[in-house]
């Protein structure tokens, strides 16, 4: 099972648990499913999809691109311990689990289970 930590300034902001055929989108329009208020974020920056058991992330052609793992990406395949940074403050973290427990989470933020969205670029 997949886990993405969302945190800003090091501090967990929302967990996510996409499930099959999930696609999450992120950017500074709120019509996105992960909005971020930063100048350095592009309307519609990135998105994550899951298809099958395999996570990806996409950039979305945003002006300061997507970072995995301090890489600039286009599209790439998402493992444990992925560090995907968008913009200048938010970074999202990919955990791989085998048994995950749905509630509160350790921080005591809500996680939030993630279901296909309707999104338009």
């Amino acid at each position: 099972m997949f886990r993405l930590e969302v945190k800003f300034q090091n501090l967990t902001m929302k967990e996510y648990i996409p499930q099959e055929a999930c696609t999450l989108t992120i950017g500074r329009h709120s019509e996105n499913d992960i909005v971020l208020r930063d100048s350095s974020v592009s309307r519609y920056h990135a998105c994550i999809m899951r298809e099958g058991e395999n996570l990806l992330v996409t950039d979305k052609g945003s002006k300061n691109g997507t970072i995995v793992n301090g890489l600039k990406v286009e599209s790439v395949r998402l493992e444990d311990g992925d560090v995907i940074r968008i913009g200048d403050n938010l970074v999202i973290v990919v955990s791989v689990t085998t048994n995950m427990v749905t509630g509160s989470t350790v921080t005591g933020e809500h996680v939030r289970t993630a279901t296909m969205s309707n999104s338009s670029d």
